[in-house]
């Protein structure tokens, strides 16, 4: 996928999609290369200005973890710092 084509997919990404990478970033069967992935896909994606919905939708899914709910929750407090001041 070209970068045009891979911010295309961060920007249009499902609060799925979004767990999907923190499962890999944090999970026990993830390659070293894997977690690398999952963890720039992320950085990426928090930046991004559809992260506010997702990021609300994830928080407020019945069942989620605390991993995914903490996940959630400090995407949003860090969008808040950095993208309110």
């Amino acid at each position: 996928m070209q970068n045009g084509g891979a911010a295309a997919a961060v920007q249009a990404a499902t609060p799925e999609q979004v767990w999907q990478m923190v499962q890999t970033l944090n999970g026990q069967g993830s390659t070293q290369e894997q977690r690398r992935a999952a963890d720039k896909w992320l950085q990426d994606y928090r930046r991004t200005p559809g992260a506010w919905a997702t990021l609300d939708q994830l928080l407020r899914t019945e069942g989620l973890d605390e991993t995914g709910k903490f996940f959630a929750a400090q995407s949003l407090k860090t969008k808040v710092s950095k993208d309110m001041h």
